[in-house]
């Protein structure tokens, strides 16, 4: 029913544009804008980012100002390019689109909340954690103010707190997301946050080494997004990729890691995550430490390493991503008995991470670097500790 009406719509549009009706008509801009979030809904954001973007042009020429219907449209597109990979251009969009609804609903409008969020989960994306973090945190303190705690806006803020924190190395993750699960599961309109808390969680507890637990939580965050979302829904695809991390790093499982990992890359609908997405490569980077535990250590390297250049091919800039991919490849690099150039990458990675502002040295990248540069030094190169980039959820 939804395809027909995107249709109809398409229809609608093509013939008033055969009858001369103005581009710049209020009823012509208003339904291009309608079937923006409807093409964004059936999951064509490539659909959707053209009807926006040709509604916010016509909107851009005749208000210099953009007023709260076409910033409405700004938001859109920000959304269209985040969805698609096209992270810079997103964060340009948020900016204009923050700023525009600052000026025009002031800072405390939800409106202006929500694209406060927009401009945080940009930010991250782009590997601004620490930015991130301080807009997270100026939007979480604005909501608990306008809302108070514990409404469902305020609960959503504080999850992405929690994921920014973790990522930087602050505080106690685990047990911060452990008390998020705990008190949002049950809450009624909670049902997906509790989970992807639950699945956060997770991760958590496997980077800590508590592959028992973290197992659970990964199966059980997994098992209650499989009944809310489509199967090829991007988080599906993130969570069963967090599983086979866990297992891969479990005694004896390695095949079995595999086979999941190739399940969710077989599933990476192209809609949702087409062939540059950062997404994919990240999908592709946990499938390539998947093969090399699995004994193709060659294979898994050479994943690796495509994966770590369809990021830097991606990211002009140092990205906490990118550089997961340089210190896994040092391990697998490592392992296969070349010590200098293992040393080289890890070195010029941790260089990298100390030298960025956006991550600071208590990111967790950081310890493992110098974990293991410490074993080479000792002459160890076998035991190196590996970096899981989960796909994020945003």
């Amino acid at each position: 029913m939804s395809e027909e009406t995107l249709l109809h719509g398409d229809r609608l549009l093509a013939a008033w544009e055969r009858a001369g009706v103005p581009e710049s008509d209020p009823l012509r801009l208003r339904l291009m804008g309608q079937l923006a979030n409807l093409a964004r809904a059936l999951g064509e954001r490539d659909r959707a980012k053209k009807l926006d973007t040709e509604a916010l042009d016509v909107q851009t020429a005749v208000h210099p100002v953009l007023p709260p219907a076409a910033l409405a449209l700004c938001a859109g597109l920000g959304g269209d390019d985040r969805g698609l990979g096209n992270y810079h251009d997103a964060l340009a969009t948020d900016q204009q689109t923050w700023v525009g609804l600052v000026r025009e609903l002031g800072e405390d409008h939800p409106r202006t909340r929500m694209a406060a969020n927009n401009l945080a989960a940009s930010l991250y994306l782009l590997g601004d954690v620490q930015g991130a973090l301080e807009a997270e945190r100026h939007n979480h303190d604005r909501l608990t103010r306008l809302f108070g705690p514990g409404h469902e806006r305020t609960d959503w803020s504080e999850v992405r707190l929690a994921v920014y924190e973790r990522d930087l190395g602050l505080g106690d993750p685990v047990e911060r997301l452990r008390e998020l699960f705990q008190r949002l599961s049950g809450k009624p309109g909670r049902e997906r946050l509790s989970r992807i808390a639950c699945w956060q969680w997770s991760m958590a507890l496997r980077d800590r080494g508590s592959l028992g637990p973290a197992l659970t939580r990964a199966n059980e965050a997994l098992q209650g997004l499989r009944t809310m979302l489509p199967p090829t829904h991007p988080d599906i695809i993130a969570a069963m990729l967090t599983n086979a991390s866990i297992v891969r790093r479990a005694d004896g499982r390695a095949r079995e890691a595999l086979a999941t990992a190739e399940r969710a890359c077989a599933e990476l609908d192209p809609r949702d995550i087409g062939p540059e997405h950062p997404f994919r490569a990240l999908a592709g980077l946990g499938l390539g430490l998947a093969i090399a535990a699995a004994g193709d250590h060659d294979a898994g390297t050479a994943a690796v390493a495509a994966a770590g250049a369809a990021l830097h091919a991606r990211f002009d800039r140092v990205h906490p991503w990118t550089l997961a991919a340089e210190l896994d490849l040092a391990v697998l690099t490592a392992a296969s008995g070349d010590r200098d150039t293992a040393v080289e990458l890890t070195e010029a990675a941790l260089d990298d991470l100390l030298d960025a502002d956006a991550v600071g040295p208590a990111h967790p990248y950081v310890q493992v670097a110098e974990h293991n540069l410490r074993l080479a030094a000792a002459g160890e190169l076998g035991n190196w500790r590996e970096i899981d980039v989960d796909i994020p959820h945003t």
